[in-house]
């Protein structure tokens, strides 16, 4: 509903000319022509204002609007309608619900009303009990239990709202009703009903379900839900009549069947769901309603229990709920149903076993059957309902998982109703801050700071409002929020205010006696304060740190609690690491790590183990159990690809990335220390390199658009398309493991794992279901090859050809040559990171100063080749063609020109082509250039007469090559939409690489640019894409080995091989390299490598005629060329 006022409600200024009506706008249905339209509900009414509206309130036609199509008797909304003001005819004629002398008498004034209501509508008030003597009285008792919550014992803001609150419903007369208005202006829109909705959060001895129907009869927008109001509260009339004339022995084992406490025992309500059997196998007269409670009460128990006994306890719970519904008895009330639904939905929301996509429908599912009775019944029913739906909208796993958010927000946004209780209204603000902060997409930190701030409202409020469970639930969300802050920001303050919160919902669990949650919250508060350490903050005594673990294990030890126990030895290794007490022994943080890795590995929980594997192979590194250390790295990386399998998002994905390259560099170093000692061999050295290397671009070549394989199961194809798209939507879990209790924390983040590892089951199942499904699989899921099919890729290499691979780290770098049928040479290389800076940077330089005509001049950076390719020099000099796998920064690199002994380029020797990694060398389909069957596309666009001359002769010149025509003016869609046929591709313009991203670099047509990202969305079959444009080959290789760039594009979009350039080159050298390069490629000679054999004819040719390494060495051919 939409609030309107004709003007602000409680202004200040002169009191005559205040206007304090309040209207709401609802969505309404005709009862007649069943048509929708907006319908006025008044709440307040300002008499001296609007003294017209004096016979409105008389005949009631402010409580009825008309439909504007048929004009029929009216859509009537039974609200509370507050009356300010005298008005011209005075008081005495005017009858409203709240104008009277004493809280009795206000509600007094509410039953006649309905009773009015009633008879408007045929009923007779006397057949609507409650329990207890009938409505009148009933609403009597919630009166006098209201007067009793203005005595409370709160802090004095609170009390003062509270006793403003009832004044305002209770005041003796209009004047000092709108006194109140006017200094308590935000008392308008809870007024009453939010009052009344609030009473059992802020009193236990007030039953919810005693407020409950007496709100739906006030809240209720139609008909529908006025007979569903009091449908409701003669079912509980119903159900006490038939419980009291029940024998006494009868009666008792009823009530005994209900659990005892609000957090029952399993064995307590195993008893009790035995005696419920028991009971209604032998009176079947207890139905309704009255059976139904039942059921409810034993599912909410056993629901409480699924956190600790997870899926066990959770199914018992769903058990009962569903019983409800299968039942069909038809004495059963809409408000239990709902109840039922809402139990399902959450237990579903809360299920972390079996499939997490069908626990999320199903939890979907409920909620949104809940809104639909809720709808007919109350505003605080509605908005529980939705809520519901808000919350299992945050972990849907299917569809986009940021519209997923913003749709989980629509929903928390209807649940602000005017007729909700305080403590809902609460926890709708509450899970709503919750979904930015878990957002993890976009800016981040913004959003992390937008939940920050909600919580921080809700936290001033709930210290004035609620008790000390919602403020530690606030507290302890705030300091998860903060501390994931933290760890995108790095600002210790985050840290100290992230530990300042959990202490002071530390104290808040002592106050509460909740010992699970005050041990879960310690050991956050030492987990913030050690980040605040870590990240140059105060250092906390780690005496005392490692104390309050011990503490805590005594209770929750790795059987107890496996998952809690493993987070709090974590944190016992990295106080012990960071800054070990001095009694500490040498080997306590090993021994931690292993105690870590030992109780993962008892409890099924190896997906998480990752850092524990790589802290224990840095601890027995450093310790000299080298190869021990190689089998923890090992197992880490193995962690890590299985991480890397489930990421949801690509920040996720990247970060994952970077672990693997960490990791992975970990592990090739201890592999080098045991190859030296002659205990591993090169070929582990080489797969553990291929492993770690360009990981996001094998990831993107298995989320290429596919075929669908013929005789694959559409069953099997269906299920794949929903995992993927579960796998690339789940949430973080982060804040779900910060704010989880401690049994479920572990249960949560494997969630996750079941998703991939059902993916995997499905790709097991296309794979044996014929050729085509095999191969559909091979390229859906690419996998770095293992040592076998390692050897087999340079196997399927031709006789002649090489393959050279490097990994350069900042101490040194590794380089092994493999060859078909020749022992693997592996040599550690004296070149560092710093080295590839400085060879790029002599480059550049070279490259921006003055261009050398006649005596060809050896660059600085040409001489590093000694280091990476002169330790080879036997190996390569026996091949004619060299694949080379760069890495690091070395994707930059002109190999070709670099020296391979002293006075001699590798270009003098063999041919050369570069590929992001072997496994991509593998999946891409070989290069097929056959002189005399390749169709080709030439486009061209240049942006002066002068560059039209240059550009045009070059592109005139390859189409004549290949007996085409040029297109010399080239558009956009010539590119993106018309060259998916060609086999040789080639684009003459201007191009522009964009450092700080990548994905935004651009080739200059004349209608406008092609970006990297746009490529990405072509789907090519070229063997050759050439782009003779200004910087096209220069990749971004950030951390991780992550390759960004047109070779990158180029490749994902299904082209084999690219032809770029590194750097600017001027038109007539580029020009003539291109005719030299395409001139060879179409010679009738055999070669094994025909691309690469043409690119080092080109080079050659070129050399001689224009001698600096600046005019024939920037073109780069990479992908497949053989």
């Amino acid at each position: 509903m939409r609030p309107q006022a004709e003007t602000p409600v409680g202004s200040r200024g002169d009191t005559d000319k205040v206007d304090l009506t309040l209207v709401d706008i609802y969505r309404a249905r005709c009862p007649l022509c069943k048509t929708e339209f907006d319908a006025k509900l008044w709440r307040i009414i300002d008499l001296d204002a609007n003294p017209d509206r004096q016979s409105d309130i008389r005949d009631g036609t402010l409580q009825r609007s008309f439909c504007p199509v048929c004009i029929g008797p009216g859509v009537e909304r039974l609200g509370a309608l507050c009356v300010v003001g005298r008005g011209p005819e005075g008081l005495a004629r005017v009858q409203f619900a709240f104008d009277r002398k004493s809280v009795l008498e206000a509600f007094e004034a509410l039953s006649a009303r309905f009773s009015k209501r009633c008879t408007d509508y045929n009923l007779d008030p006397a057949s609507v009990p409650i329990v207890g003597t009938g409505l009148v009285d009933n609403m009597v008792q919630v009166g006098q239990k209201l007067t009793e919550i203005s005595g409370l014992s709160l802090p004095a803001s609170s009390l003062d709202r509270m006793q403003a609150a009832i004044a305002l419903i209770f005041a003796s007369d209009c004047n000092e009703r709108r006194e109140i208005l006017m200094k308590n202006p935000d008392l308008v829109r809870p007024g009453a009903i939010r009052l009344l909705a609030s009473a059992p959060d802020m009193n236990a001895d007030l039953s919810r379900a005693r407020v409950r129907p007496i709100l739906g009869l006030l809240t209720a927008a139609s008909r529908t839900g006025i007979d569903a109001a009091i449908t409701s509260c003669r079912a509980e009339f119903d159900g006490e009549m038939v419980l009291n004339s029940l024998p006494r022995p009868v009666s008792d084992a009823y009530l005994d069947a209900f659990p005892g406490s609000d957090t029952p025992t399993a064995a307590e309500l195993e008893v009790r769901s035995a005696r419920t059997e028991r009971l209604l196998a032998e009176h079947p007269e207890l139905h309704g309603d009255l059976k139904a409670d039942l059921f409810l009460s034993l599912g909410e128990g056993w629901q409480a229990l699924a956190a600790d006994f997870g899926d066990s306890a959770g199914s018992r719970a769903r058990s009962w709920y569903t019983r409800i519904l299968d039942d069909n008895d038809p004495t059963v009330t809409p408000r239990v149903r709902l109840e039922a639904h809402r139990g399902l939905s959450a237990s579903w929301d809360t299920r972390l076993e079996g499939d997490p996509a069908e626990n999320n429908r199903q939890a979907l599912l409920h909620a949104e059957t809940s809104i639909a009775i809720a709808e007919l019944l109350s505003d605080e029913e509605l908005a529980l309902a939705l809520m519901e739906l808000g919350i299992a909208r945050t972990r849907q796993v299917t569809g986009d998982p940021f519209a997923n958010r913003v749709l989980a927000r629509e929903a928390f946004d209807r649940a602000e109703l005017p007729g909700v209780s305080s403590l809902t209204s609460f926890m709708v603000k509450y899970n709503r801050a919750l979904t930015w902060i878990e957002e993890g997409s976009g800016d981040i930190v913004g959003k992390i700071d937008l939940g920050i701030r909600i919580l921080e409202v809700l936290r001033e409020g709930a210290s004035d409002a609620f008790g000390p469970e919602q403020l530690q639930l606030i507290h302890q969300s705030l300091g998860a929020a903060l501390l994931q802050r933290g760890t995108f920001t790095g600002d210790i303050d985050d840290f100290g205010e992230a530990a300042n919160e959990f202490a002071a919902a530390v104290q808040l669990a002592l106050k509460r006696g909740d010992r699970r949650a005050r041990a879960r919250l310690i050991y956050l508060h030492y987990a913030a304060r050690v980040e605040l350490a870590v990240h140059g903050g105060e250092l906390p005594n780690p005496a005392i740190v490692l104390s309050h673990i011990d503490e805590i294990q005594n209770t929750y030890g790795p059987e107890q609690s496996p998952y809690f126990y493993v987070e709090t030895e974590r944190l016992r290794a990295k106080v012990l690491e960071a800054f070990p007490p001095p009694d500490a022994p040498e080997d306590a943080a090993l021994l931690a790590r292993e105690r870590v890795v030992h109780t993962l590995s008892s409890n099924g929980m190896m997906s998480v183990a990752l850092p524990d594997f790589f802290g224990l192979g840095r601890a027995q590194e450093q310790r000299g159990a080298i190869g021990e250390a190689a089998r923890s790295y090992a197992a880490a990386a193995q962690c890590a690809e299985g991480r890397l399998g489930s990421a949801s998002t690509s920040g996720r994905r990247d970060e994952e990335i970077a672990n693997i390259s960490q990791i992975f560099s970990a592990l090739i170093r201890t592999l080098m220390i045991l190859f030296g000692r002659g205990e591993a061999d090169g070929w582990h050295v080489l797969a553990a390199m291929e492993r770690g290397r360009a990981r996001d671009l094998l990831e993107e070549l298995g989320g290429r658009e596919l075929a669908e394989p013929a005789g694959v199961p559409v069953s099997l194809l269906v299920e794949e398309r929903q995992l993927r798209s579960a796998l690339g939507s789940e949430p973080e879990d982060n804040l779900a493991r910060m704010l989880g209790t401690n049994a479920d924390t572990g249960r949560r983040i494997m969630q996750r794992q079941a998703l991939h590892d059902r993916l995997l089951e499905i790709y097991d199942a296309m794979a044996a279901s014929g050729e085509a499904g095999a191969a559909y699989v091979s390229l859906r899921r690419p996998q770095p090859p293992d040592l076998d099919s390692l050897r087999s890729v340079v196997d399927t290499l031709a006789d002649d050809t090489g393959v050279l691979s490097f990994w350069i780290e900042p101490t040194g770098a590794v380089g092994i040559f493999g060859r078909t049928r020749t022992p693997i040479a592996v040599h550690p290389l004296e070149f560092t990171e710093a080295d590839a800076r400085a060879l790029l940077e002599a480059l550049e330089a070279q490259v921006e100063g003055p261009v050398r005509a006649e005596k060809e001049p050896l660059g600085t950076w040409q001489e590093y080749g000694l280091q990476l390719l002169h330790p080879f020099e036997r190996e390569i000099r026996g091949c004619r063609t060299l694949v080379i796998v760069p890495h690091g920064l070395a994707h930059r690199f002109p190999f070709h020109a670099l020296l391979l002994s002293p006075g001699e380029l590798l270009v003098d020797v063999v041919a050369t082509q570069t590929v992001p990694s072997l496994a991509i060398f593998r999946d891409l389909e070989p290069a097929s250039i056959l002189p005399g069957s390749i169709t080709a596309k030439v486009l061209c666009s240049a942006r002066t007469p002068n560059e039209r001359e240059s550009f045009h002769a070059e592109a005139e010149l390859v189409a004549d090559t290949f007996g085409v025509g040029a297109i010399l003016d080239a558009k956009r869609d010539d590119l993106l939409a018309g060259t998916s046929q060609s086999d040789i591709i080639h684009v003459v313009c201007h191009g522009r690489f964009d450092d700080e991203d990548p994905l935004a670099a651009e080739l200059i047509l004349s209608d406008g640019p092609v970006a990297v990202r746009e490529l990405l969305t072509v789907r090519l079959r070229a063997s050759l894409v050439s782009l003779a444009a200004c910087e096209t080959g220069i990749l971004a290789a950030t951390k991780g080995d992550r390759l960004k760039g047109f070779a990158q594009a180029l490749l994902l979009s299904g082209a084999r091989t690219t032809l770029l350039s590194l750097w600017s080159v001027w038109s007539e050298p580029t020009r003539f390299w291109m005719e030299q390069f395409y001139r060879a490629l179409l010679e009738p000679e055999a070669h094994s490598n025909r691309l690469a054999h043409a690119h080092q004819m080109a080079t050659l040719a070129t050399r001689r005629r224009y001698p600096d390494p600046t005019n024939w060495a920037p073109f780069m051919l990479s992908g497949r060329a053989e």
